[in-house]
């Protein structure tokens, strides 16, 4: 899969409650990156008082779904992938503890290695450590386990 086919096929959904203060920031990060280019990202408002939807209105890119309640932050998530058109789905929080540069990491990884699934563990974050490992599932049911920080690629079978 190229490089462009691997972006349009990327949707990332961001659930959101209250979070004016930081989403502005969030969207303009990934919104900048440019291997995030042609993604699909999607910010489900889960019934903010605040005003957050009018901070996301600002990014035109950005699909707005709005809950008229509050209904927690895996609603927020099963709304996002179901609004979502991409092959591969990733989530990504609001208030800015993620790196974008550490969710195109866990997409590459998705992709590039034909994967069904990834999730990226973070350890010592109050120490500034770097993502740890990451799990996946590959296609034909192997798990697959990377190590970022040792550089090294574990393969369960």
């Amino acid at each position: 899969m190229s490089k462009d086919q691997q972006q349009q096929s990327t949707s990332i959904v961001i659930p959101a409650y209250n979070e004016s203060a930081a989403i502005a920031h969030t969207l303009q990060d990934l919104c900048t990156e440019p291997f995030l280019s042609d993604a699909e990202i999607i910010v489900v408002d889960d019934g903010s008082s605040d005003d957050t939807s009018a901070r996301v209105a600002e990014f035109p890119r950005v699909r707005l779904i709005r809950h008229r309640v509050n209904r927690g932050y895996g609603a927020s998530l099963l709304t996002g992938m179901r609004a979502a058109t991409a092959q591969y789905i990733a989530w990504f929080d609001a208030d800015g503890q993620h790196e974008v540069a550490d969710l195109v990491h866990v997409l590459n990884t998705l992709i590039e290695n034909d994967l069904d699934y990834v999730i990226g563990v973070r350890e010592n974050v109050k120490n500034d450590a770097p993502i740890v490992s990451q799990y996946g599932l590959n296609r034909e049911g192997s798990a697959d386990m990377y190590y970022k920080g040792g550089n090294m690629l574990h393969t369960i079978r």
